[in-house]
């Protein structure tokens, strides 16, 4: 099989993945036909759950240049810094499993950081059938995410917000920062990291052009889009907004008052059919009991940041030989299907 030159990459893609052998084989399919499209110099590692024996024998079967790893633990944030640990590159692109790439998406969200003082670039997030379903997005410290027209100016009270399916982000400034919170499971991470990176003073930017397509599958959190672990979404809403908030009453009953819409919309969904009502009850409860148990977690549970600026410096040789890798064939990719 023609492969391309070894060379050291420019850039290592993570992918945390859980479950989800079927949409990881087509996510793989389509990044190995854009790395080849776009020339750049690529690895792609793939971050397990534990228990996820089947996409990792599909990966090594399929994907023999693709680095399988396994996480002690069912965690996105944790298994996102399992992967920056493993990554070779300088520049970490992170990715979800059901997602793909835009023809041009690789290059378009690399091509900024030719500007040595950026730190971080997201790019926009559509649904399969084209839709926007993130474009540019701030969130206040309040950790209430929201959309941004295309020209507006950040407000004050805000910051950028990056998703975290479509992040590129230098490896020296994501150990810097700690890594990813692993008190932060599922949901919030990558606001917590915006958070940061703003507090930090991180220059970051969003490019439209960075587009990718995300079909929200089905996970061990999330059923469908509207039935999905609201207990989780509410603890870790409160959690980060106690982290980031003001140290006032205020800065205590915000993270509240932004989840009180979401418990009325919950119960909503199960008056329109949206979720049954059965269903729609029990994750009003679920959410309810989520809103007490993140005030319990911000004061039991520190900031979780596993990596440092250290640990950065002392992995700071990311080329190996070519024997110690082994690179994304050129051929044998098929092309993506016509984007929808």
């Amino acid at each position: 099989m023609p492969e391309i030159p070894f060379r050291a990459p420019r850039a290592s893609i993570l992918i945390p993945t859980c479950g989800r052998e079927l949409e990881l084989v087509r996510c793989l399919e389509r990044l190995y036909a854009e790395i080849a499209r776009s020339g750049v110099a690529a690895e792609i590692l793939t971050i397990h759950a534990p228990g996820d024996e089947a996409a990792i024998a599909a990966v090594q079967a399929r994907f023999p240049a693709v680095r399988a790893l396994t996480s002690p633990r069912r965690n996105l944030s944790c298994q996102r810094n399992l992967g920056a640990r493993a990554a070779r590159a300088e520049l970490l692109v992170f990715f979800d499993d059901d997602a793909w790439p835009s023809e041009g998406w690789l290059g378009a969200l690399l091509s900024p950081f030719e500007d040595p003082r950026l730190d971080a670039v997201g790019g926009l997030v559509r649904h399969p059938d084209g839709s926007v379903q993130y474009g540019r997005m701030a969130t206040t410290r309040s950790a209430r995410p929201f959309a941004l027209a295309e020209d507006a100016a950040i407000p004050p009270h805000a910051v950028p917000l990056l998703p975290g399916g479509n992040l590129a982000i230098r490896r020296s400034t994501l150990f810097t920062l700690g890594g990813f919170d692993e008190n932060l499971a599922y949901h919030f991470d990558d606001v917590e990291l915006a958070l940061r990176l703003a507090r930090e003073e991180r220059r970051v930017a969003y490019s439209e052009r960075a587009a990718i397509y995300h079909e929200s599958a089905p996970g061990p959190h999330r059923r469908s889009w509207h039935d999905r672990d609201w207990h989780t979404v509410a603890k870790n809403g409160i959690y980060v907004g106690l982290v980031h908030g003001p140290r006032t009453l205020r800065g205590w009953l915000a993270p509240l008052a932004l989840q009180i819409p979401k418990s009325a919309r919950l119960l909503a969904w199960g008056c329109t059919g949206r979720l049954l009502p059965h269903r729609a009850l029990r994750a009003f409860a679920m959410h309810a009991c989520g809103i007490v148990a993140g005030y319990a977690k911000y004061l039991a549970k520190p900031m979780a940041l596993p990596l440092c600026a250290e640990e950065a410096r002392a992995t700071a040789a990311f080329a190996l030989p070519p024997s110690a890798a082994r690179p994304i064939p050129r051929a044998r990719t098929r092309a993506p299907q016509s984007e929808r």
